[in-house]
């Protein structure tokens, strides 16, 4: 037996099984579906989530004969191609036989992508079986009954209006967002993986230092990398504590981190000590632009936590202190190289620490933030983690004038984070804490 047909068998077995799990998880849906029927109205599953889980678990059955077609197709032309006519005829009979399942469950389905494909694999079955005016039928199918998509698909058109969907305009704008994604995760890759991993597998004295080092040293020799990869900035301890606020990044109160600069006199050799502040933004008034309260209530959390981090560690002399957090630090008129850049500046400072307090754990931003840190230190551990909390003698919210009391704490490595489950204040950064989530998991 020759390896590709190995292959083919294996795949084969594989799609089978993955068509026979998802339609016992469908009639067991609905099965369960049923008995709750006759549970309390409090208790009923909801139509929407009924018709949403049943599709998804629907759209399996589809993906699973779609690709199975596609094998037996393969399978045919492989047999033909070693002059065996029965076998390929059969293999073409057994393709014919699975895409039809999955063009019958398609109806319904809100995924056009997932009624396209099937159409798509159906007619190239049909193709293959000399049978073309019933093939172009099924090209022809729309993925969406409700676009305004043309109707005639040629070639590897149909594949790229199943992906895309929409008008000619809105396919060509999701392939430059997933181009300028590509060259991202290049970028990454690139930078993390050949700059600054070495740095950190050998850790030793001022290792967070020539991690600054080499990505300074990497965004100078690379334009393109500069341009999509947001440099590391600080802002003073000292002139932290003067501000009474936190400032927006327009204010131009940060210095960028320079190594001529850092290592200018014997003094600086020890370099600066940065903390990466992790929190939430609680402005209510999406009109202010601002990430604090009327109160400066996250601004003085972090003048406290500062406190704290020095009493705790004494040897990081205050002027040495410096601070990130992308208010001030991201550029929030054009936050998109900063947003890419985050993992990279994590891995360059000292310390993370992060704010909490309500809703944290529950928001994707932070935990991501928190993933980067935990994937760091559980592989490399050159990197110190706290949480600001409340103290535990505190109560919880004290209103009336009563100020609240906070402590710093070492933080757990082995919290189950999972980004999934996180609310998102703004849905369309969703792609981007997802993609930032990816990169997070390169860290380790």
């Amino acid at each position: 037996m020759s390896e590709a047909r190995r292959l083919l068998e294996t795949a084969i077995e594989q799609q089978n099984e993955r068509i026979y799990l998802a339609k016992t998880i469908t009639e067991a849906w609905d099965a369960q579906v049923a008995r709750h029927d006759d549970t309390p109205d409090e208790t009923k599953v909801s139509d929407i989530d009924r018709a949403r889980k049943r599709q998804m678990f629907c759209a399996w059955q589809i993906i699973g004969l779609s690709r199975l077609s596609l094998c037996y197709s393969s399978m045919a032309q492989l047999a033909h191609m070693k002059g065996s006519q029965t076998d390929a005829d059969d293999a073409q009979r057994q393709a014919i036989q699975a895409a039809p399942d999955a063009v019958l469950l398609s109806p319904g389905q809100q995924d056009s992508s997932v009624v396209a494909f099937a159409h798509f694999f159906y007619g190239c079955a049909l193709l293959a079986n000399g049978r073309r005016k019933e093939a172009i039928e099924h090209f022809n199918v729309r993925s969406d009954p409700r676009s305004n998509l043309p109707g005639v698909f040629q070639g590897l058109r149909t594949q790229f209006r199943a992906q895309f969907g929409g008008t000619d305009e809105d396919a060509k704008e999701r392939v430059r967002v997933l181009q300028k994604a590509a060259h991202l995760r290049k970028g990454y890759r690139e930078l993390f993986q050949e700059k600054l991993r070495p740095v950190l597998m050998e850790r030793g004295p001022n290792c967070l230092q020539r991690l600054r080092q080499a990505y300074a040293e990497a965004l100078d020799k690379d334009p393109d990398k500069e341009r999509m990869f947001d440099r590391l900035k600080y802002v003073s301890c000292e002139e932290f504590r003067t501000w009474g606020r936190l400032r927006r990044s327009c204010e131009g109160l940060t210095r960028p981190y320079s190594p001529e600069v850092m290592w200018e006199d014997e003094k600086e050799r020890e370099g600066k000590y940065i903390i990466f502040f992790s929190y939430r933004w609680i402005n209510k008034d999406p009109g202010m632009r601002l990430s604090d309260d009327e109160h400066n209530t996250q601004y003085k959390r972090m003048s406290d936590a500062v406190r704290l981090f020095l009493e705790r560690h004494p040897e990081v002399a205050s002027e040495r202190l410096c601070i990130w957090m992308d208010f001030a630090c991201v550029n929030q008129d054009n936050p998109s190289s900063g947003v890419a850049a985050l993992p990279m500046i994590l891995v360059q400072c000292d310390a993370v620490i992060s704010l909490v307090g309500d809703e944290y754990h529950e928001r994707a931003w932070f935990s991501v933030e928190a993933l980067m840190i935990q994937t760091l230190k559980k592989a490399y551990d050159v990197h110190l983690w706290y949480e600001h909390v409340a103290a535990e003698d505190d109560g919880g919210e004290r209103r009336g004038g009563k100020k609240r009391k906070w402590t710093l704490r070492r933080t757990r490595t082995d919290r189950d984070i999972n980004l999934a489950e996180n609310n998102q204040s703004v849905e369309s950064d969703r792609p981007r804490v997802m993609f930032l989530e990816r990169q997070s998991r390169l860290l380790g």
